[in-house]
């Protein structure tokens, strides 16, 4: 069900305020350069979601994606969204090119034991959602090309206001297209060219992909109509060692020519601390390295504030008494997504409340139930796969011998043939919402909201699989 921002405004407001600072044309025509704001918390304390709100703060303000050209969709609205790191484009008709960019990666929780490690790199998540931008550029520009002739025939008759939206139309992303059309080809002549072995072929497609995506930076951020973009970095306490090189590039270049962009990067606050422990050598190769330099910002989340939760709770639950509102938000102990977990437990059995209707209060059974949940975020998330139906504990167990993200096709199609369970598909639905165990960051994948209920399936399979 959607999700309302609760809480945060304060954080959300100096979240806004670095976008701005990078955006901003100085007294020189040139903007404010790049920006980096570090957002610091465990799971489940909001870090993604507040990077959501910047999201559609920006797209919903008329400077930065007015009515008339509409580029962006809402894309950030339910819990099952809330895994991703960019919105959903397919489907919707931009009218006119962006007025920024927003591209986003997230990365997974590694196993020790997986091989190639090195290799999990974000670059190509980074490079298609640039890609996914400049088609679209190449689909209407001669639409747009078109409506900037017609601004144009009207002459003085136009005013100015409108031929300067006009002229910014017509340039979206500068020379984008036309250099990057030129650098397909001179990167293919090369890769004809050259032939190497196994593991140099591996090191050399990664630097291709950094310098495709420097090139697409290069296009999008020089020149009279640059485009501010935010980079949102999710769940950086897995952040891979190329993509960390290529940050660091950009961080250079955009510092040097004073490029309009904002990374925003997610982390957990128990990481970052370890990081800051390290020798001043080891950190540098870090994220944890680009603190203190100009620029860079951090923030730490503390505990969502009980009238955070109780907004939070009340837009689900809205015929709690006090006193069962007071015991739900001790039982979250200051964790958004705890709230949001036992809320959803609460809301599967009508039975937990009076007359069986979830618009009233709890009944006896249901402020009972509540009793009996853990505070601890990881004995409750143990609490609650132990409370789920045997068919679904099983579901989440050959999931998670897919990794932390899993395409649900497959998933389905094992437990209908094998397993004889064939509402398989309905039941991985009912774990994003109302269960809270996956989200669904696609229409193909879930993927499990917190690698506490990964370890848990991946135990409960290694004994029951």
């Amino acid at each position: 069900m959607p999700t309302p921002f609760f809480g945060r405004e304060r954080e959300l407001s100096w979240l806004r305020s670095m976008f701005d600072q990078a955006a901003a044309r100085g007294s020189d025509g040139k903007f404010g350069g790049p920006r980096m704001a570090v957002v610091l918390a465990e799971t489940g304390y909001g870090k993604s979601r507040l990077v959501q709100e910047l999201y559609r703060q920006l797209t919903e303000d008329p400077m930065w994606d007015p009515p008339e050209r509409d580029y962006w969709p809402a894309a950030f609205g339910d819990i099952g969204a809330q895994l991703r790191v960019n919105p959903d484009m397919k489907g919707h008709i931009a009218k006119g090119p962006p007025r920024f960019l927003w591209i986003g990666a997230r990365w997974q929780p590694v196993d020790d034991k997986q091989r190639n490690v090195d290799m999990r790199t974000a670059l190509p998540d980074l490079c298609s959602e640039f890609g996914v931008h400049v088609s679209i550029l190449e689909r209407n520009k001669d639409m747009w090309t078109a409506a900037l002739a017609k601004a144009k025939q009207a002459g003085k008759q136009a005013p100015s206001e409108l031929l300067s939206q006009a002229a910014d139309a017509a340039m979206p992303l500068g020379g984008l297209l036309l250099r990057l059309a030129g650098a397909a080809k001179d990167a293919l002549r090369e890769r004809k060219d050259r032939s190497r072995s196994h593991d140099e072929e591996s090191e050399a497609k990664v630097q291709d992909i950094v310098d495709e995506l420097m090139e697409k930076c290069e296009g999008a951020f020089e020149g009279r109509a640059a485009t501010p973009a935010v980079f949102w970095l999710d769940d950086a306490q897995w952040i891979d060692p190329q993509t960390l090189k290529w940050l660091a590039r950009l961080w250079h270049r955009a510092t040097d020519r004073r490029w309009p962009v904002l990374v925003v990067a997610t982390h957990w606050e128990r990481e970052w601390r370890e990081l800051r422990r390290k020798p001043e050598a080891e950190r540098a190769a870090t994220l944890c390295g680009f603190e203190g330099q100009p620029g860079v910002s951090l923030l730490e989340l503390g505990k969502a504030d009980e009238a955070a939760l109780r907004a939070c709770m009340l837009q689900q639950l809205p015929g709690l008494t006090a006193l069962q509102q007071a015991q739900l938000i001790a039982k979250a102990s200051g964790n958004f997504l705890s709230m949001v977990e036992n809320l959803g437990d609460l809301r599967n059995e009508p039975m937990n409340f009076v007359d069986c209707d979830i618009t009233k209060a709890l009944a006896p059974e249901g402020e009972d139930f509540v009793a009996s949940f853990e505070s601890d975020r990881q004995k409750r998330v143990e609490q609650r796969f132990k409370a789920l139906e045997p068919k679904v504990r099983n579901l989440l167990g050959w999931s998670s011998r897919l990794g932390v993200r899993f395409l649900h096709r497959v998933v389905t199609e094992f437990a209908a043939k094998v397993a004889s369970t064939p509402d398989a598909n309905d039941l991985l639905d009912w774990c994003v919402d109302p269960g809270v165990i996956l989200g669904a960051p696609s229409k193909l994948t879930r993927e499990f909201r917190d690698k506490a209920f990964h370890y848990v399936a991946e135990r409960h399979f290694a004994a029951y699989g």
